[in-house]
């Protein structure tokens, strides 16, 4: 299925990408490793997954939320501390 999607769109899928840049980040400088906090990292760190291999967000800078995607799931991966 195809969609052509709007500047709109694209600027409101670059701010939930920023959003759980942000919220990967807060959770790995927190350290509290819970069932909900690895939860919500994995849900997160499949967003940014799923978010940047859209097409309509190739010509963006993907770098930043690629970055926050590796180290989330190098977080979740590590062995509790």
């Amino acid at each position: 299925m195809h969609h052509d999607f709007t500047a709109e769109d694209t600027a409101e899928h670059l701010r939930g990408l920023h959003d759980s840049a942000d919220l990967i980040d807060r959770l790995i400088e927190d350290g509290e490793r819970t069932d909900e906090t690895l939860g919500t990292m994995g849900r997160n760190v499949d967003h940014i997954r799923i978010m940047c291999a859209m097409p309509h967000l190739a010509s963006s800078d993907l770098a930043p939320f690629l970055a926050a995607e590796r180290r989330g799931r190098s977080w979740m991966l590590s062995p509790d501390v």
